[in-house]
């Protein structure tokens, strides 16, 4: 796809090419654009890809806090490990339990301990306490590693695919792609997983989507971290736009 040559957010720190370029984008946030109140508590995170679907929160002691330049001059969103999270139910149909592929992308900071099932974000139902599918950092016995995680509907039948070493001493910024039935991950514009396998659990309909949380209903899995942007599409986007995308957000926070 030919870059556009309007100025992209933050233009000056930033390429002439905006993820919005490639079709497919249903979430799309950054950082400087939220609701807060006075004590930079965030009830809205806003969503820029036109769909509407905003991250909020409605109870102040789960809200995260926004912080003043964290990130090449950029706000960030802090969450504390404790109980902050937001919610995007309105995307959890992009995960609609038949395999339906996606792209996920990040710019973020781990600020605490690796800990158990750490989650960037987490996709269930309701009426369980299981998350059906998360993005998580977790010890398996073979160090701390990114996993995308697949459960059944019963909480069993546990699949994954893993890959990368996640630390807490810095910025980082990742592109997730899930085709269907296989995962790949760039971490920093390293590709960490490799089109590894992932199928074989029915998903079901989903209706609870969290940021910084494997799931809202039953126990919680909160993540001890900060964001600077975040965004979705409906579609395992192709090579060549993860390369431009990998160089975007690179750009733009100056990683």
């Amino acid at each position: 796809m030919k870059p556009s040559l309007r100025p992209a957010i933050g233009a000056a720190k930033s390429s002439i090419w905006l993820p919005s370029d490639v079709p497919g984008l249903v979430a799309e946030f950054y950082s400087e654009f939220v609701i807060k109140n006075g004590g930079n508590l965030v009830s809205q995170w806003t969503d820029r890809s036109g769909e509407g679907n905003h991250a909020t929160q409605t109870v102040a002691t789960n809200k995260p806090l926004w912080v003043d330049a964290q990130i090449n001059g950029y706000p960030s969103i802090r969450h504390d490990g404790i109980d902050n999270f937001l919610s995007i139910d309105s995307l959890a149909t992009i995960l609609d339990g038949n395999d339906t592929p996606f792209t996920w992308f990040g710019v973020f900071k781990l600020l605490g301990g690796l800990g158990d099932a750490d989650a960037l974000w987490g996709v269930g139902l309701s009426s369980s306490a299981t998350p059906f599918m998360d993005f998580i950092t977790y010890d398996y016995g073979d160090g701390t590693k990114y996993h995308l995680r697949r459960r059944d509907e019963g909480g069993a039948a546990l699949l994954r695919a893993s890959g990368g070493t996640p630390d807490t001493t810095a910025w980082h910024y990742a592109i997730l792609t899930f085709s269907g039935t296989t995962v790949s991950l760039w971490v920093d514009g390293v590709k960490v997983i490799d089109e590894a396998a992932l199928d074989g659990d029915s998903l079901g309909i989903l209706d609870n989507f969290a940021l910084g949380a494997a799931t809202r209903a039953g126990p919680l899995s909160y993540f001890n971290m900060e964001y600077a942007a975040k965004g979705f599409y409906d579609n395992a986007i192709s090579g060549p736009n993860v390369t431009l995308l990998n160089t975007f957000l690179a750009t733009k926070y100056g990683l």
